[in-house]
């Protein structure tokens, strides 16, 4: 009986997991290339965890994304209008985005980094979203 109410118990948990409403954590960063010094490009620069919008910062949120190994980066506000025309984020190996810890305890995971490659701007959302492999 007790072997019974343990798996109950169990279950119950993993179906309240399943249940659970997805973690969103605001962001900021500049866009451009860290390989630039932050100065030019079209990348995630600077990330930070805590809003902290100075000249050139862009807002958004980080949620999981709907495939293993991504995340999903929802942008609060406009996006500059030379990132738009480009249409992506783009950056090359060696500009790997280390996520900073507390962002990483928020989404549930002990350490993340976004890996460079060529992520298209969707229109989804009033300001758009990009979808980022994660490792």
């Amino acid at each position: 009986m007790k072997m019974w109410f343990l798996l109950l118990f169990m279950s119950l948990g993993m179906v309240q997991e399943i249940w659970a409403k997805p973690i969103g954590v605001e962001v900021s960063f500049i866009i451009a290339r860290p390989i630039h010094p932050c100065q030019k490009g079209v990348w995630i620069c600077q990330l930070k965890g805590k809003i902290d919008i100075d000249a050139g910062d862009v807002v958004g949120t980080i949620l999981p994304g709907e495939k293993q190994g991504t995340i999903i980066l929802v942008f609060d506000q406009k996006l500059p209008t030379h990132v738009m025309n480009e249409g992506f984020f783009y950056a090359e190996k060696g500009e790997e985005v280390m996520v900073p810890t507390g962002i990483c305890r928020a989404l549930g995971v002990s350490k993340m980094t976004i890996l460079p490659g060529r992520y298209k701007i969707e229109n989804d959302g009033r300001y758009g979203r990009i979808v980022l492999n994660v490792e």
